[in-house]
Formats: C-alpha cells, structure tokens, sequence
C-alpha cells in the first residue's frame, strides 16, 4: 500500500475490484475520455481486465496497475504506467481514470503527483507521457496542475468502437 495524502492509497488491484470497477462504468463520460474502456461496460469487462492485469504482472514480474482507494478501502479509480518502450526503459505513457463521485476534488491531482514519484523510483522513470482527447480539458488541466506540459505532439486514436479522436500529448521530466 503507498500513502498518497490522507484516506487515498495505492494498491494492488483484486478480482474483488470487478464490481465497483463495474459501478464506476455505468457513467459513459470516463469511456469518452479514455481509449480502450468500452460502453456500456459489463462485470465481464472489468472480470477480464483484472484477470489479465494479474496475469501480466505475474508474467513481466512488475505491477503496473494500482487502484485509487480511499480510507475505507474502496477503489476510486485506476492508474497504470504503460512500459510502451519496454519494462527496460527511461520513458513511458500512463494512463488514468476517477470515478466520476470524485471529480473536482483534488484527488486525480495528488494521485498523479504521487504516481510520479512511484514511477521514478519504483521503475526507474526519467519522463512520463500521456495522451488526452482534445476536448477532455479536465484532464489537460489536472496534467499541467502537476508539472506536465503541452508537447505539441498528436495522434489519432482509434477507439474500441472504430471512431477516431484526437489526443494531445504532455509529458514531464521526472
């Protein structure tokens, strides 16, 4: 478990996690903002991106999905690092999502100000990137709250319903 401030915790992800994962998805704007979520979301999805986190992390012996939980316990959201240059690199993608109870409040902030310090000693991180939807300014915003800045780099994501969107990337230098 890694403090991040008081009554938000980093932890491993369980099987258990499948129904509030579930939960959170039922509101289609976190499958607007991000790539690979699909809607609606079923237990079945969240079932088999915990099997195949568990057996990814088991396989590259790294853990590379943490939950967001508050004090009680209970998951908020997700971050991951990405390891797209290889687990032997300098440099990765993340990627995030809250669930929507707990926008505007802080927490996505101090998460990913934690997360940053995780990633440059934990994995040994020199610079972190992320890709946002060109109309997801929320999350430009919480980006640049930490550190990040604009790169001026783009590309076109194609989502798991075949549309494409724009994403703007930022990155930081840890």
């Amino acid at each position: 478990m890694i403090p991040v401030a008081d009554s938000i915790f980093l932890t491993k992800l369980e099987l258990s996690d499948a129904e509030t994962i579930n939960a959170h998805m039922r509101d289609k704007e976190i499958s607007d903002n991000t790539l690979v979520i699909p809607f609606p979301y079923t237990v079945e999805d969240a079932n088999t991106f915990l099997e195949d986190t568990a057996i990814k992390e088991e396989e590259q012996g790294v853990q590379k999905n943490f939950a967001i939980r508050d004090g009680d316990g209970v998951l908020m959201g997700i971050i991951g690092i990405h390891f797209n240059f290889g687990l032997d690199a300098d440099k990765s993608e993340f990627g995030y999502w809250l669930g929507k109870k707990h926008w505007n409040k802080g927490v996505m902030t101090t998460v990913i100000n934690k997360f940053c310090e995780v990633a440059k000693e934990k994995y040994k991180m020199k610079t972190l990137e992320a890709y946002v939807f060109y109309f997801n300014d929320t999350s430009m915003h919480v980006l640049q709250k930490c550190g990040f800045a604009c790169t001026n780099d783009t590309i076109t994501h194609t989502k798991r319903d075949d549309t494409k969107v724009l994403g703007i990337g930022f990155g930081k230098l840890l």
